[in-house]
């Protein structure tokens, strides 16, 4: 998904400009002229950004690891009654 070959028709596109949109809105709050507003814009977008990507490093992480550990019960017993692969 991350890496997808068709680049351009990923659904990470929609967050750029939700991005754009937000970080100069904040900035507008905050300041009054053009520049001022465009330099807090650059650096509370390089926030967002990078916020987005330690969460989806955090769920990617946590997603890898779920996926090489099947749960299975301390017992080794299923909840239908047979018997996990491996239980004595």
């Amino acid at each position: 998904m991350l890496l997808s070959i068709n680049w351009l028709e990923n659904d990470w596109w929609y967050a750029l400009p939700l991005v754009i949109v937000i970080s100069l809105v904040y900035a507008a709050t905050r300041h009054e002229q053009l520049v001022p507003i465009l330099r807090h814009a650059l650096r509370v977008g390089m926030w967002i950004v990078g916020f987005m990507a330690v969460v989806l490093l955090v769920l990617v992480l946590l997603s890898w690891q779920t996926a090489e550990k099947p749960f299975e019960p301390a017992s080794g017993q299923l909840p239908d009654g047979q018997q996990a692969a491996g239980a004595t």
